[in-house]
Order: C-alpha cells, then sequence, then structure tokens
C-alpha cells in the first residue's frame, strides 16, 4: 500500500441478507403482477386464436430472439447490465432452457458451449409457444358431427 492510505472497511450491521417485511411485500406484489400478466396473455391468444398464424410463430419467435441474444451477448461490454437483465428476463422461456444445458458443459471448449446453449434457447422458444398454442385452443370443445346415414 502506498504511505499515508488506509483502507477501512464499513460493515453495517442492518445488512444481513435477510429478507424484510418489505422485501416480501414486494415479491407478493410481484407475484400479483406476474399472474395477471399470465392471465391477459392466455386470455389474448384465446380470443385470438384463429388468426394468429402458429406455424410462422414457431418459427421466427425462436430464430428472432435466438439472433438477439446473439447480438446482446457480443454487445454486452457496451450495453448495460440493467438492459440485459431485462432482455433475460423478457426471454425467460430461452434462458431457462438453454441456459442450464449450456452449463453442463463447463469443461468443454466455448463454442460447444455456445452451439448447445443456442439450440437450448430455441427449443425453449418453441416449447413456449407451442404450450400457448395447445393452451389457446385447450378450452375449445371437440364436435364430431358424427351422424347416421338413413
Amino acid at each position: 500500500m502506498v504511505q499515508g492510505q488506509e483502507r477501512a472497511i464499513s460493515f453495517d450491521p442492518r445488512e444481513t441478507g435477510e429478507l424484510t417485511g418489505e422485501d416480501y411485500t414486494i415479491l407478493l406484489l410481484a407475484a400479483f403482477v406476474a399472474y395477471a400478466l399470465v392471465r391477459v396473455f392466455f386470455w389474448f391468444i384465446e380470443s385470438r386464436r384463429l388468426v394468429i398464424p402458429w406455424e410462422a410463430l414457431r418459427r421466427i419467435v425462436p430464430l428472432g430472439t435466438l439472433v438477439l441474444a446473439w447480438i446482446i451477448f457480443l454487445a454486452s461490454s457496451v450495453l448495460s447490465e440493467a438492459l440485459v437483465g431485462v432482455f433475460l428476463v423478457l426471454n425467460l422461456p430461452g434462458v431457462a432452457v438453454g441456459g442450464p444445458l449450456a452449463s453442463l458443459l463447463d469443461s468443454a471448449p466455448r463454442w460447444q458451449q455456445a452451439v448447445v446453449g443456442s439450440v437450448g434457447w430455441w427449443l425453449g422458444w418453441y416449447g413456449a409457444i407451442r404450450f400457448a398454442e395447445w393452451k389457446a385452443w385447450a378450452g375449445v370443445p371437440v364436435a364430431l358431427n358424427i351422424e347416421s346415414k338413413e
């Protein structure tokens, strides 16, 4: 150390890492907001299930988010952490599948991790869209229209 400089470490005993009542209130509010957003999303897809181009959506959204993820990854040194965090939260299906798959290959070369993570990202979004499609059509009654031919 340079002469005359002292290193001081401050400690605040209130910062214990435990959740407070305010933290629980915020988390509860966030859970209600997330639930409301999911309900609104399901209402939206159920009310427009006939006009949504499901087949195109299953191919375009995973590919588009994967390309955007690579752009964000390559530019992450210039972007703020908050922007990258918001991007990851909004792309939860890709992160939830691609992240764990890529982390399974910790000892593998980076390019293999990138390939497996990209495939997982794409599959995560594809699965989320298939689930949304299934959810949109799950409540529709099936009519067999079986009539006797007399």
